[in-house]
């Protein structure tokens, strides 16, 4: 109430009998409530007007204060006041689309519209600032000074994250991706732990693996670069912190739980047998199988509808497909640009579809998709709380196939209410498409071309279906492809020889680490491979080793 102690007020002082807690005010001519009393007024010359019960179609509108309008004329000089003035729609692109106001500011300063004299002679001190002063002290600092100074590695590459930047961006000629070799010719000359930026520690130990990468209850927390490399920083893959990167986790276990995964046969059926109707269509046409294409509208298909419950129908639609297998590779591209530019990924999310489409038209597919996903977890909480939405779970921890099976994973954990809005929603569940769909595709495609590129293993492994599935026409049952002895191994030598992850994923531990002789910093970034040798090395054996058979 108006007659509470002032804010700061010592609790343990000397009470003041006319302010003092839960007091009511029950006279309006009370003095004490009148004296604190205060009305503020707030005149905006504009205003901004955000509108978002859609996330697919977000509007924001911007209004000005024209003190001239007054059903189009000039009011009388005792009327020009506030109340007699109207607020007018400023035409603006922002008007169609929501977009931030930086963007609009940018375009004006661009257009010349806002470029001052000030303005010019600030940026080109900054400019001055920055190229003749900060940048060598910051080298100066992370060749001498830095926390990981002492480790060996070129010294280039410890001063400046354009080193890492040459060789995954702009060497090949132009075809980047060549630092994972680098690093392996640095540890050629620099022995096996070294320092291969300003702020990472490489270490070429396959028996220190289990070290670094230690179950719980040891704490590692993600490189904050490498987690949110791909912008989906409220999903578990983005989750920078430890615990909180489990809790996410957890709350996707009933979705890929043997009962979910049960549930979801039919779906994944009908996605099989389409793939094979396929292959059915390519062979009656001797025409060639183009397999990246297919492979991933297959399993983007069978993960949307494990996922969703409905799919993306890539598989009926080629041209479709080939376009969202261009824009996964275009993805796979800027990883290693998002890696060094952070932001980029914060400001490709403010640039509007429709202008992304026309500067990158495959990435904008990605973001189109996003933002339908973003659509879906908006109405599924809608529904969720109108009490429309059907969940049929017949124990703690399964999911329904009836609804949206991500969703539910989430919204029936134990998370709190903030770790089950709409963008954290819609993170995870693009992660999970996307993410599932790129590498399960790349295990199918190069396990196809293995087996069939080994005579003896296809023979021994078509034999082992056959008499599994005596009725090609009846789909058989995942518990009993579960019980194939070669099937599973030869999917498991394709999973070892496939390189799933193609980036490091650093990790920070919240101590100090020991590896021989060297001590690491706490919270320094610290990677390590499990093999010595690479997956691309090892998927150029045509055949697997005769003991993995």
């Amino acid at each position: 109430s108006w007659k509470n102690p002032p804010p700061g007020t010592v609790v343990k002082g000397e009470p003041d009998k006319d302010h003092q807690l839960a007091q009511k005010v029950e006279d309006l001519h009370d003095p004490i409530a009148r004296s604190n009393f205060r009305v503020v007024v707030i005149k905006p010359d504009e205003v901004e007007q955000t509108d978002i019960s859609d996330p697919a179609t977000a509007r924001r509108y911007r209004y000005t204060f024209d003190a001239k309008a007054q059903d189009g004329n000039e009011p009388p000089k005792a009327m020009k006041s506030r109340a007699a003035s109207k607020w007018r729609d400023i035409p603006h692109p922002a008007n169609k689309r929501a977009t931030p106001y930086s963007i609009s500011r940018l375009s004006k300063m661009l257009s010349g519209s806002e470029i001052t004299a000030f303005s010019i002679s600030f940026l080109v001190l900054v400019t001055f600032i920055n190229f003749i002063i900060l940048i060598p002290v910051l080298a100066i600092y992370r060749l001498f000074f830095h926390p990981v100074a002492k480790f060996p590695g070129p010294k280039l590459a410890a001063a400046t994250k354009w080193y890492e930047f040459y060789f995954d961006i702009i060497k090949a000629k132009g075809k980047g991706g060549q630092f994972a070799e680098e690093i392996r010719k640095m540890h050629m000359v620099y022995g096996p732990i070294i320092r291969i930026n300003p702020d990472e520690v490489h270490v070429q130990d396959p028996e220190w693996y289990d070290t670094l990468y230690a179950s719980n209850p040891t704490r590692r927390d993600k490189w904050p670069p490498a987690a949110q490399m791909v912008g989906l920083d409220l999903a578990a893959f983005g989750t920078v912190e430890h615990v909180l990167h489990g809790k996410r986790r957890a709350a996707l276990s009933s979705l890929f739980s043997g009962r979910s995964v049960s549930n979801a046969e039919p779906g994944l059926s009908e996605q099989t047998q389409i793939l094979s109707d396929v292959f059915q269509k390519h062979l009656t046409s001797g025409s060639i199988v183009e397999l990246r294409t297919v492979c991933v509208s297959f399993t983007t298909d069978a993960v949307f509808q494990f996922a969703l419950n409905e799919s993306m129908e890539l598989q009926k639609n080629p041209t479709r497909a080939d376009k969202w297998r261009r824009t996964l590779v275009e993805f796979t591209k800027i990883t290693p640009l998002v890696k060094q530019f952070a932001w980029s990924v914060a400001l490709s999310r403010r640039i509007p579809l429709g202008v992304l489409r026309k500067l990158q038209p495959d990435m904008a597919g990605l973001l189109q998709m996003q933002q339908d996903i973003d659509a879906k977890a908006y109405q599924y909480l809608e529904d969720e709380e109108r009490g429309r939405t059907k969940q049929t779970t017949s124990e703690k921890g399964s999911t329904s196939r009836t609804g949206r099976p991500v969703f539910q994973s989430i919204c029936q954990s134990n998370l709190p209410a903030s770790e089950k809005a709409v963008y954290r929603l819609g993170n995870e569940c693009t992660a999970v498409i996307v993410a599932g769909g790129e590498t399960t595709s790349r295990v199918l495609m190069l396990g196809m071309f293995h087996i069939l590129n080994d005579p003896s293993i296809a023979h021994r492994l078509q034999e082992e279906l056959d008499v599994a599935i005596p009725d090609v026409e009846k789909a058989p049952a995942l518990k009993t492809l579960e019980r194939l002895p070669f099937l599973n191994s030869v999917i498991k030598e394709v999973l070892r020889i496939t390189g799933l992850v193609t980036s490091r994923l650093p990790l920070t531990c919240p101590t100090e680490m020991r590896y021989r002789g060297w001590v690491i910093p706490a919270r320094v970034s610290i990677f390590t491979k499990q093999t010595m040798s690479s997956a691309g090395q090892l998927a150029h054996e045509s055949q697997p080793p005769a003991d993995r058979h």
